[in-house]
């Protein structure tokens, strides 16, 4: 059953979505209804019913989830990548621009598929760096010692530093290595002709 809740959530964010693309007046004539029948959808009067809020999900790229309040990502791929991993929903819009704007030179998608697939310990290094119960403490204990929270830091900036050079010496390796493959490949079609 529908609630007061639902049709509030669902005013306030079809009067979002719809102030980003369209008028009013133009919205209602794409979806076939009024002007004054959005305004009642919008001020949490009515709710659609399923047709009406189909063709408005398709007008406005969105899912009728997200309209409902069942989601909080508007757009079915942010949403999936939300449910099914621990990232956020502006880190999953993050990740749908960059695949968008990939056709331009994809050089942050390739890193962080590389990342993510063949260097999870740079990731978790980084992780430990950035967000490592070692913040807010001068002093740590290691073993009966107490070492200045600086001295850790310092060492994981190392290991990334280390795990970034080892990244990209097997990248280069790989590079040259299909470049040779390469050249290799046209020297011997040359000597077949």
């Amino acid at each position: 059953m529908l609630t007061e809740k639902t049709f509030k959530i669902l005013g306030a964010r079809l009067v979002k979505l719809r102030n980003l693309k369209t008028p009013q007046d133009v919205f209602a004539k794409c979806i076939g209804v009024t002007r004054q029948t959005i305004s009642h959808y919008e001020n949490s009067d009515r709710i659609p019913d399923a047709e009406t809020l189909y063709k408005m999900c398709k007008e406005l790229g969105c899912t009728a989830d997200y309209l409902l309040g069942l989601d909080d990502a508007p757009a079915r791929e942010v949403a999936d990548i939300c449910r099914t991993t621990p990232l956020t929903r502006e880190a999953a819009e993050c990740l749908i621009t960059m695949k968008q704007h990939e056709a331009e030179d994809g050089m942050d998608v390739k890193a962080l598929n590389l990342i993510l697939t063949e260097y999870p310990a740079l990731l978790a290094h980084l992780g430990m760096y950035l967000f490592g119960n070692i913040k807010g403490t001068e002093n740590i204990t290691v073993g009966n010692a107490l070492v200045p929270i600086d001295y850790i830091r310092a060492g994981m900036l190392k290991v990334i530093e280390k795990d970034l050079q080892q990244c990209c010496s097997e990248i280069q390796q790989k590079q040259d290595t299909g470049k040779v493959k390469n050249h290799s490949n046209s020297k011997n079609r040359k000597l077949n002709r």
